[in-house]
This record gives C-alpha cells, sequence and structure tokens, in this order.
C-alpha cells in the first residue's frame, strides 16, 4: 500500500525544518480498519526510526466530552518525531488538557505510543 511506502520514505528522507507531514488522501480509497492495520504494522519500522504515525479518518468518529475531533472530510496520516511528540503530550497532560478524555480513548490515543501517566 502506498502509505507504508510513504511512511518509509518520510520517516528516512525527513524534510528539513519541519514538525510533522501530514498525508492527506481520499478517504473512500481505504477503510477505517485497513488504515489502523497499516499504521500498526508499520509501527515497528518507525520505532527504529524514532517516529511515530498517527491516523485519522472520517469514517472512525474520534469523540471527547461530546466534541468530535476528526478532520472530518480527508483520510489523514501524521508522522512526527516520537520524543517531540511525547514532549508535547506531557506538556498537556500537566495543563490538564486530557482530563475529559475516558480511559479507553486516552490509551487508544496516547499510551499505545508513548509512555504517560494519567489515571
Amino acid at each position: 500500500m502506498w502509505i507504508s511506502a510513504e511512511l518509509e520514505n518520510y520517516t528516512y528522507h525527513w524534510p528539513r525544518g519541519k514538525e510533522v507531514v501530514v498525508l492527506c488522501f481520499n478517504p473512500n480509497r481505504i477503510a477505517p480498519k485497513e488504515l489502523s492495520q497499516i499504521i500498526e504494522e508499520t509501527k515497528p519500522l518507525l520505532d527504529s526510526r524514532g517516529y511515530i504515525a498517527l491516523e485519522d479518518h472520517p469514517d472512525e468518529i474520534e469523540q471527547v466530552d461530546g466534541k468530535i475531533l476528526n478532520q472530518g472530510t480527508y483520510g489523514l496520516v501524521l508522522i512526527q518525531e516520537k520524543e517531540k511528540l511525547n514532549t508535547a503530550r506531557e506538556w498537556l497532560r500537566k495543563k490538564g488538557y486530557y482530563k475529559n478524555w475516558d480511559k479507553e480513548y486516552y490509551n487508544d490515543v496516547v499510551e499505545t505510543w508513548c509512555i504517560l501517566e494519567l489515571y
């Protein structure tokens, strides 16, 4: 799948001066479960290179405290350096950003990809 190839490419040839790379695509090209599977399968490669990829598919609604967090129109994969993302997540945790997140959603989004203790 092209997403796996792009993840490998961008984590090997990271664009200078960029904090995040966003892959944007027509969500009809891939189902949410298939997208999640691709991200999960590339996790060992991403880990070995110090990156993380997070997916956002409009057909898989993500809500916190009644508010939809999805972008809503396009399929997205966001690629970032894991250390920088974990630093930002820790800052957000200290500011109370995650206080309204239920434990299951928090674990799925945050703890799966980094080590933060919320609960």
